[in-house]
């Protein structure tokens, strides 16, 4: 796999013209999964500082870490005062206007923080053939809960079985569920054998854009609109009934 990395990395030194171009190359080359199982094999620092090291070509070699940073940040495989350390050396340094840019966009993205902004419209198919619009529901409530999940994810299931006793125990709350599956039938099927699961459950698709904006690199990601549509909260895996016990006490 590393002589594999290398040569794509001399294809995009020799044949792409523009920063853009080969920043988007590298990113399939340096791909969460490609370095997750570096990561199996050793630490991925060590793998981020050992591949870096190997590219001579000064342009590649900021292109690649801005594209490792974008990559993996979220995942908690690396620390990401490292990461930012990253792009921070190529936007003082770079060989060009194009790879500090490039470096400045990836920058803004991981750091962009969700809390205290105003989610944005979503409207998605259910699993009861309608569609659903967020905003039908935070106007006449305290908060909702939005939560990213999948089927095939165990925690994220775990986590749906609190739901309805969160909702008799906060009255004024109610979740969204947005399904990340890859087919809209999976969650249907899961849907029929839950049907206590009454609060509204959609679906995005592996592919949404929702993923990037929600910053869902792991899930299940939990995101608490209050009745303005404003994000009071964002977390990561456990953590949303510790989320709505603050909240509810303000």
């Amino acid at each position: 796999m590393h002589k594999f990395t290398l040569l794509v990395v001399l294809v995009c030194i020799f044949w792409t013209a523009r920063s853009q171009s080969a920043y988007d190359s590298l990113k399939q080359v340096y791909s969460a999964q490609h370095v997750f199982a570096q990561r199996e094999k050793g630490s991925v620092q060590h793998y981020i500082n050992r591949e870096l090291s190997n590219i001579k070509d000064k342009r590649i070699k900021q292109l690649a870490a801005s594209a490792m940073v974008e990559n993996l940040w979220g995942y908690g495989w690396v620390d990401e005062r490292k990461l930012l350390a990253l792009v921070d050396e190529v936007i003082e340094n770079p060989v060009s206007e194009e790879t500090k840019n490039i470096a400045n966009r990836v920058r803004t993205e991981v750091t962009r923080t969700l809390v205290e902004t105003k989610i944005q419209e979503i409207v998605l198919p259910s699993v009861t053939g309608d569609s659903i619009r967020l905003t039908d529901y935070y106007p006449t409530r305290d908060f909702v809960v939005v939560d990213l999940w999948a089927t095939w994810c165990g925690p994220c299931v775990a986590e749906m079985k609190k739901f309805n006793d969160l909702r008799k125990q906060y009255p004024t709350l109610e979740f969204y569920s947005i399904s990340l599956d890859e087919d809209l039938g999976k969650v249907k099927k899961f849907a029929t054998r839950n049907s206590d699961y009454t609060w509204p459950i959609v679906w995005a698709g592996k592919s949404s854009p929702l993923s990037a904006y929600f910053k869902a690199r792991l899930i299940p990601a939990f995101v608490i609109v209050d009745k303005n549509g404003m994000i009071v909260s964002h977390t990561v895996g456990r953590g949303v009934e510790d989320e709505l016990k603050k909240l509810y006490k303000k």
